[in-house]
């Protein structure tokens, strides 16, 4: 027996946006739907949204529906369930019947998207890319070896000096340059691994993952894709189980990193201490602590 549908959906068809209730005899089969994991952020004066449908007043901001919008759009999913507005946020009683409810929604759901506003979007497969330059650099090269004497081709000396001369805000490692090039360390491999690791360490430091609801819809959910979003750009940001990953290569990479600079010396100056101390703070890895409540319907004191 097939699993109910939830009694509103957020449907687009050719930027045309309403919602429904999939159940009612007189609307269209719906075979399928998707759902949609986001931070609400401050919710703002109730106000009408102007979607078919949605005949009471919504409190999320009025940017953050526009997001969901652009999600639909540019994933070119159908039907969505929603909360901002396939729950009447204003209507206690039966907003507490839905969240009820919001258990079989997530397991019920084809896929479940994850809408992550960030500043800049970034693509998964470079940072892999990134990554793996660094593996092969620390294997090939001295850590306090000249990159041009080393053994290793045209193209990575190459790329190795393209992230050398990088300037201003493109120099990410948190120790100038000067410094690093007093401690005969490689600039570009540090900037390298610092710009990767940083991009995976901004991801999780996001506002998203402090919810204590994230880690219950990323246990419910299925086929989880992330989507990065900001006023100028969305776009897929590749599978959750992707970054995590690169969560547990970034850490790998500390670690290498750091036995690189330290076996290349017998003594350590002030300023190869300054730069160890901070590959030292990049090992930390995000860890999604089991839920206890995996099994047992979403608590209904929901906080967005």
């Amino acid at each position: 027996m097939a699993s109910p549908l939830p009694s509103r959906l957020l449907s687009h068809n050719n930027g045309r946006f309403s919602v429904f209730d999939p159940n009612n005899p007189n609307a269209s089969p719906v075979e399928r739907f998707d759902i949609v994991s986001y931070s609400w952020g401050e919710t703002v004066k109730p106000y009408n949204c102007g979607i078919e449908g949605v005949n009471w007043d919504v409190i999320i901001a009025r940017d953050k529906l526009e997001d969901i919008k652009r999600l639909m759009v540019t994933s070119g999913v159908q039907y969505l369930w929603a909360d901002c507005v396939c729950i009447n946020q204003v209507n206690l009683t039966g907003k507490s019947i839905e969240i009820s409810k919001m258990y079989e929604y997530y397991k019920t759901a084809s896929k479940c998207h994850i809408l992550i506003g960030m500043p800049k979007v970034w693509n998964p497969q470079e940072i892999v890319d990134n990554l793996q330059l660094l593996d092969h650099v620390l294997s090939h090269m001295g850590g306090a070896a000249l990159a041009s004497e080393a053994r290793l081709t045209q193209n990575v000396t190459n790329r190795l000096s393209m992230w050398a001369e990088k300037e201003g805000k493109e120099w990410t490692f948190p120790v100038n340059k000067q410094t690093v090039r007093s401690a005969a360390i490689d600039l570009g491999v540090l900037n390298c691994y610092s710009t990767s690791v940083n991009c995976v360490r901004d991801l999780f430091h996001n506002f998203y993952f402090t919810r204590v609801w994230t880690f219950q819809e990323i246990l419910l959910g299925k086929n989880i894709t992330m989507w990065g979003v900001n006023p100028r750009r969305i776009s897929c940001i590749g599978a959750l189980h992707v970054w995590m990953n690169l969560a547990t290569d970034s850490k790998d990479k500390a670690y290498k990193l750091q036995a690189w600079i330290e076996n290349s010396r017998v003594l350590k100056n002030e300023f190869v201490s300054a730069i160890l101390r901070k590959i030292e703070e990049d090992k930390p890895v995000p860890q999604f602590p089991a839920d206890s409540s995996q099994g047992s319907q979403l608590r209904e004191d929901r906080h967005h």
